[in-house]
């Protein structure tokens, strides 16, 4: 799921749909892509911004932005519970 996000977030960001606001656009769109997924991102404000930045800059690849936002992307789980999703309820026949 990171890696499709981190996807959508530089296809946004570097195909500029907007005048302006396009790198705050194309991390709300991959935050939301992971939520609706239930997965969240774990990086700092501060160093994500320097990633895209970079990314975008090309002083990092696109690859390794990739690779690190596949990583830094991590399932939500339920509070008190060790499961992803809630069990689902067997029906008997």
């Amino acid at each position: 799921m990171g890696r499709l996000a981190g996807f959508l977030l530089l296809g946004i960001a570097q195909n500029h749909p907007f005048a302006q606001g396009n790198k705050r656009a194309a991390l709300v769109a991959a935050d939301a892509f992971l939520h609706i997924h239930h997965y969240r991102l774990h990086i700092p404000d501060t160093h994500l911004a320097d990633l895209i930045l970079d990314t975008l800059k090309h002083k990092r690849t696109a690859e390794s932005f990739l690779d690190l936002f596949a990583k830094r992307s991590l399932p939500v789980r339920a509070r008190g519970s060790q499961r992803r999703y809630p069990r689902r309820k067997r029906s008997v026949a």
